[in-house]
């Protein structure tokens, strides 16, 4: 992190060590509770680097799960099983479940130049599509699918063809957009 309040590497056998000499870092849940090994929630980093103004209990906003298992590496630090995200990149379906990295569901899809997910009510997401040429049927029907596998099949999915997405201050397009992300 660049707030220098976690900083986690990946050893040769391929897990995220987490090190503890640059900070103290928690999962927590909705309710500020420890998550347990497999269950995501929003990273909470305490730094013991930064002298001039250290982060105390840092909110990043960034989604992630504790390994259940020691590595195999023989490192004794603390594990990240799964980065999902940013909170601010999630997706909610209706029984709660989230969905992060979106930026696989328009991959391999002809025609596509980018996709936008918009979401204002839990299971219900408006998919921007900026294409070249018409948008296909057979994209809306993989994308439909790639998303329902991964939140339900009561997910709702509609589609909007634009011809280009708006840019943040800094020039860059959000992938989600969503206000039932930080309402949880």
């Amino acid at each position: 992190m660049v707030e220098e309040s976690a900083m986690a590497l990946e050893c040769e056998e391929g897990a995220l060590h987490v090190f503890p000499d640059c900070g103290y870092v928690e999962i927590l849940d909705d309710d500020d509770r420890p998550c347990p090994p497999g269950e995501f929630g929003e990273v909470v980093a305490t730094s013991f680097i930064r002298e001039a103004q250290p982060f105390l209990r840092y909110r990043t906003g960034d989604i992630a799960t504790w390994a259940d298992a020691p590595c195999s590496c023989g490192r004794q630090t603390p594990i990240l099983a799964g980065i999902e995200g940013r909170m601010d990149d999630i997706l909610v379906g209706t029984d709660g479940r989230r969905l992060g990295r979106l930026s696989t569901v328009p991959k391999h899809l002809p025609g596509v130049v980018f996709m936008q997910f918009v979401q204002d009510e839990p299971g219900a997401v408006l998919v921007r599509v900026v294409c070249e040429g018409p948008l296909e049927r057979s994209v809306t029907d993989e994308v439909r699918g790639r998303l329902v596998t991964r939140l339900g099949s009561n997910f709702e999915v509609e589609f909007e063809k634009v011809d280009a997405l708006e840019r943040s201050a800094r020039g860059k397009i959000r992938t989600v957009i969503s206000s039932v992300a930080q309402r949880r």
